[in-house]
């Protein structure tokens, strides 16, 4: 089976090089690289260039800068292979990456290894059994899948014809959450699927990464809601009771409640007072009374920022999360 590794490219000249050889050092030989360069300003494309006169399973695509979903989205639209994973271009995967992916399912979830640039530190994302080809609604995902490992679409394999037929697409008006949503969005279409133990994929994440850079408050909002709200519609899709849902997303995604308070707080928003206040005003009741409950699943800290949230005196609280928020 043909399986086609997408792999979106936007200013990585450090990094790309690493990232090709080691896809095309694979054991499983029956791929193609779509390569979509989204329209990088340093070396990346002279880098590409090269290797596309190496190796013929490459597919080199220029397009205008218009973001990794819309690479993603494009990528999807020029690959012939029945099958689709992808890797991110400062990432670098093991030669069993693709092997150890194959399998009929309609989705085949493996774990992943994050790397802590700055902090030098190793964190094991995995499944907790290992499991071949079940009945999606029987697979109990949510008691045997950590929700970090359905976040992003690395270390996974797609088909192709679930994505196209049900018109599934990354959210390109997002830069955050919208793997989660896609993941999320595809595994409604899935009647079967198999999750495993291995850790082929090693994600580096770097300070300026995406995961690690703060938006607008406005994107960080919707990012939240839309992740919560698509957690709670596809989980109880699989059968689970909303009380049982929320706690879970509560802690392992509050870290969007930090999010949005870093995008109010950046110092280089340069937001006054009142509008950081208006801001945090005018963050809808319901939204609000979430983020200061994921707050408490952050300890100590969580806890005081939780307490903080109190509009009673968010003037006051508006002074010491700006000592808090650095």
């Amino acid at each position: 089976m043909l399986v086609s590794v997408i792999v979106p490219v936007y200013n990585v000249e450090k990094y790309i090089n690493d990232c090709i050889e080691s896809i095309l050092n694979q054991t499983y030989i029956n791929f193609e690289l779509i390569i979509i360069n989204d329209g990088s300003t340093d070396n990346s494309e002279f880098v590409l260039k090269e290797f596309a006169v190496r190796d013929n399973r490459i597919k080199l695509l220029n397009i205008n800068n218009s973001g990794v979903s819309y690479a993603r989205n494009f990528g999807v639209k020029k690959a012939t292979g029945e099958f689709i994973c992808f890797v991110d271009s400062d990432d670098i995967v093991k030669p069993d990456y693709i092997k150890d992916l194959i399998d009929s399912a309609d989705i085949v979830i493996n774990g992943f290894i994050i790397e802590e640039v700055l902090n030098k530190c190793t964190k094991i994302v995995i499944p907790k059994i290992d499991c071949f080809k079940v009945d999606v609604q029987e697979a109990k995902i949510l008691d045997n899948i950590p929700l970090l490992c359905l976040s992003s679409p690395i270390s996974k394999l797609f088909k192709k014809s679930i994505i196209i037929e049900n018109d599934l697409e990354f959210d390109e008006n997002i830069n955050i959450g919208e793997d989660y949503v896609f993941v999320l969005n595809y595994l409604n279409f899935c009647k079967s699927i198999s999750f495993r133990k291995k850790t082929n994929y090693v994600y580096f994440r770097r300070s300026n990464s995406l995961s690690t850079s703060y938006k607008k408050v406005e994107e960080e909002i919707l990012a939240e809601k839309l992740i919560f709200f698509n957690s709670i519609n596809t989980f109880e899709h699989f059968g689970y009771r909303t009380s049982h849902i929320i706690p879970l997303i509560y802690k392992e995604f509050s870290k969007h409640a930090y999010r949005i308070l870093f995008s109010i707080y950046n110092q280089s928003n340069g937001y006054s007072k009142k509008k950081r206040v208006s801001l945090i005003n005018n963050i809808e009741k319901t939204q609000y009374e979430r983020i200061k409950k994921m707050f408490k699943y952050n300890g100590l800290k969580g806890n005081l920022i939780s307490l903080l949230l109190s509009k009673n005196f968010i003037y006051f609280s508006d002074f010491l999360f700006k000592a808090i928020l650095k």
